[in-house]
């Protein structure tokens, strides 16, 4: 049974304000922008007794701010046409706070403020006109989120307990195409992080027979990968004149690891499969009408713990998906029929349960429809 009953009311609002100058600098093309960005969150957070899933007496009576404010700037400088350096930066200020209007049990009120500025620098070659190489190296700063500073694990009361995650990252790719026929994105990128956040999910009381969620910052963490994707038209004029068969495949290699942790070494950071494949063949035909087959695959396992002793088994799951896109309304009809064969799979996992329920299934053989229309 559920420790209470949650009742949350969140409001969200946010906007934008950009300036841009595309002018030669220096007799070489020049592209500058820069912005004003604000959001806010107001979340009225109540807690009831669980009387058998009937709200009992409120023990919790809170109002949860978080307002983040972002200047930034890029300028994208043309060395030659076909090679230009970018630089840029961003300065945030961010701010939470807890107005606890529920004292009975001590005044959990509380208020935090984070300040960051995050540099970038990068560069694009064109090595023909249709091919594209890019790199980059830009510094990261994520300051908590409310939810993870007043998770119910979290010591009440005391908002500067998580650090905000920082990391540098570093990114390597190209991306193209060769007329219709072929068009491709690759890149390799490596995130070195500290502090980054991490849930785990614990027993609020011995052996209690749930878990809550609780954050944690990790001192060094290390993401890197692989993010390869492809689109190949492998037959035209089947059918018909103008009609296309078209293979679109994408592929990701994950590789998260703890950096010499006091508690984990060098483990697998948990809840992320290693490979991730998700490829579709599918018709077009040129009176708007598509339809294909398609797969999602994790094709090995991964650890769910951060001691690395259980993992999620892996999974490929079967699926079809057709179509029909009218162009002069700019609507589709659509239609997904997912794990054909019904394969029993796991579909997310909660990381480092307290109580080894780190497995959520996926669905057994559906099917879905709907509309999509854009104006």
């Amino acid at each position: 049974m559920a420790f209470a009953v949650i009742d949350n009311v969140d409001n969200n609002w946010s906007t934008e304000l950009r300036y841009l100058i595309d002018a030669p600098l220096f007799d070489h093309g020049n592209r500058f922008t820069m912005g004003l960005q604000y959001a806010g969150t107001r979340q009225i957070d109540y807690n009831f007794a669980n009387n058998g899933g009937q709200r009992g007496a409120k023990n919790k009576n809170q109002i949860n701010n978080a307002t983040t404010v972002g200047i930034y700037f890029q300028n994208q400088f043309d060395v030659t046409p076909t090679f230009s350096l970018v630089g840029g930066g961003r300065l945030d200020y961010s701010y939470r706070s807890v107005d606890d209007r529920f004292i009975s049990n001590g005044d959990a009120s509380d208020s935090v403020n984070f300040v960051s500025f995050t540099p970038k620098f990068g560069f694009l070659w064109k090595a023909i006109p249709t091919v594209q190489v890019f790199g980059n190296i830009s510094r990261a700063y994520e300051p908590p989120l409310i939810l993870e500073l007043t998770a119910p694990g979290q010591i009440n009361g005391d908002l500067s307990e998580l650090k905000p995650q920082r990391a540098w990252q570093f990114e390597l790719g190209t991306r193209g195409d060769m007329g219709e026929r072929f068009a491709w994105t690759f890149a390799v990128y490596d995130i070195e992080l500290r502090d980054e956040i991490q849930n785990v999910n614990v027993q609020p009381f011995p052996f209690a027979p749930f878990t809550i969620p609780r954050f944690q910052n990790i001192r060094r963490s290390r993401h890197s990968g692989v993010e390869v994707g492809f689109n190949l038209l492998t037959a035209k004029s089947l059918v018909q004149v103008d009609d296309a068969l078209r293979l679109n495949t994408a592929y990701t290699f994950s590789r998260f690891v703890f950096v010499n942790n006091q508690n984990f070494n060098n483990n697998d950071i948990p809840g992320a499969p290693a490979h991730y494949i998700q490829t579709a063949l599918r018709y077009h035909h040129p009176s708007g009408f598509w339809f294909g087959p398609w797969v999602e695959s994790a094709p090995t396992s991964y650890f769910v713990n951060s001691q690395n002793t259980a993992k999620a088994p892996s999974h490929t799951i079967f699926n079809i998906s057709a179509g029909y896109a009218y162009k002069p309304w700019n609507g589709e009809l659509l239609f997904q029929a997912r794990n054909l064969a019904d394969k029993a799979w796991v579909a997310a996992v909660v990381v480092d349960d307290a109580n080894g329920r780190f497995y959520q299934p996926g669905d057994g053989r559906s099917f879905y429809g709907g509309m999509r229309w854009k104006w």
